[in-house]
């Protein structure tokens, strides 16, 4: 794909400056053809000495720049400025040059016809398919302005749950690394002075003298190798993780983590709860919520839990029937069922976002105080280990003495 500078000719007689994305002129004529438009000239962009511009094809827009993105935008359209000048303005306000290049293509795609979720789907390295998918929504139930809401309610929770998490785990990041850069240096300078002093002594070794010294070897004589093969494997496993196969026992794995799996969970059901509120609130079918409901709660064991309850709602089964599997929370099963009962799914469906998200902020600020203790335990062993390593053939060549 290259970009093309163009001169057109619109419908009305209008002329218009524009920069296309094709792989020929010729795509660009045919596509302008079907639009009922005319290209009067078209001038292959070249390679440019804009490092800004450069730079901002290979960069990220952050989360915190989106969710302002969705804020503004939320505001604007709830106040009644037209998508066009919401989208000139959210240009002139964007933090980044990559997102006012975003901006600046899908106004002109909407210039074009496109809608805003279509607009959006050609820009998939900022704008998700659950982004796509929850636009496109409210665009067809005419609740945009809640869908957005609902959007930067996602992303300020996203955002919230990795700064506790990377706030919980970076103080085990910090010793570890430490501890194992100790336990390397020791292996090849320390304990091979020791370990002549204990082969010379011609007596049974104890087993944690055995394993430090098995691991000594293992790095002074095959480090090379032993460096290879983890690169290796670390390669295969990142490679098989991004397969569909990867991915979902991946999702599946860290569903079942000691409290890591709560938080999994927590935040799913505070996502689907979330966003089923909107759109059935809305008028949405139920059927077609869950269709946008599986995207949105970022996790493929849950994501075909919720495809496979659809399809059974089709057939004619309760939505809290359908949605029955381990993996489900009784509470949120209950409330659905309560609902569809007496008639106020939409009520129940608030309170279970409310609940979920609830024990998801409480849960994200105790993890640092859950992993803490574990991390103590992991370091305590290890220290126990080597300690015993050093000082029980010691006390044994004593005792011998």
């Amino acid at each position: 794909m290259a970009a093309y500078k163009c001169k057109i000719m619109t419908e009305n007689g209008v002329t218009l400056d524009r920069t296309l994305e094709a792989a020929s002129v010729d795509e660009i004529r045919s596509r302008l053809k079907n639009q009922k438009e005319q290209l009067i000239s078209a001038k292959k962009q070249g390679m440019s000495l804009d490092l800004g511009m450069l730079f901002s094809k290979f960069s990220k827009v952050s989360p915190k720049e989106l969710k302002l993105f969705i804020r503004q935008l939320k505001v604007m359209l709830t106040t009644g400025i037209p998508i066009l000048e919401c989208m000139d303005a959210l240009k002139k306000q964007a933090g980044s040059e990559k997102m006012r290049s975003v901006i600046g293509g899908i106004k002109t795609s909407i210039n074009q016809g496109e809608t805003l979720s279509g607009a959006m789907a050609h820009h998939p390295s900022v704008f998700s398919n659950l982004f796509v998918s929850m636009i496109r929504a409210g665009e067809a139930s005419g609740a945009l302005g809640q869908i957005l809401d609902q959007m930067e309610s996602f992303y300020e929770m996203d955002i919230k749950t990795k700064k506790n998490v990377k706030k919980a785990i970076r103080y085990p990041i910090m010793v570890f690394s430490i501890l194992i850069l100790a336990m390397s240096y020791a292996s090849v300078s320390i304990v091979p002075e020791f370990a002549g002093v204990l082969t010379n002594q011609d007596m049974e070794l104890p087993l944690p003298t055995k394993l430090i010294l098995g691991m000594s070897s293992l790095l002074l004589d095959y480090g090379l190798i032993t460096l290879i093969v983890i690169v290796c494997t670390v390669g295969i496993l990142a490679y098989f993780l991004r397969t569909p196969a990867g991915a979902y026992l991946w999702d599946q794995t860290k569903i079942i983590l000691p409290g890591i799996g709560t938080i999994v969970k927590l935040s799913v059901m505070a996502r689907f709860s979330l966003l089923m509120k909107t759109l059935v609130g809305n008028g949405v079918h139920i059927t077609d919520a869950l269709d946008v409901a599986k995207d949105t709660v970022d996790n493929r064991v849950y994501a075909k839990i919720i495809a496979e309850g659809k399809e059974k709602i089709i057939a004619g089964e309760t939505i809290h029937g359908a949605l029955a599997n381990k993996h489900m929370p009784d509470i949120a099963l209950n409330m659905i069922a309560i609902g569809e009962s007496s008639g106020t799914l939409t009520e129940m469906l608030e309170c279970i976002s409310d609940y979920f998200t609830g024990e998801l902020d409480e849960k994200l600020e105790n993890l640092s105080s859950m992993i803490e203790p574990i991390v103590t335990l992991v370091i305590g062993g290890f220290v126990a280990l080597f300690v015993a390593s050093i000082f029980a053939p010691i006390f044994k060549i004593y005792g011998s003495l």
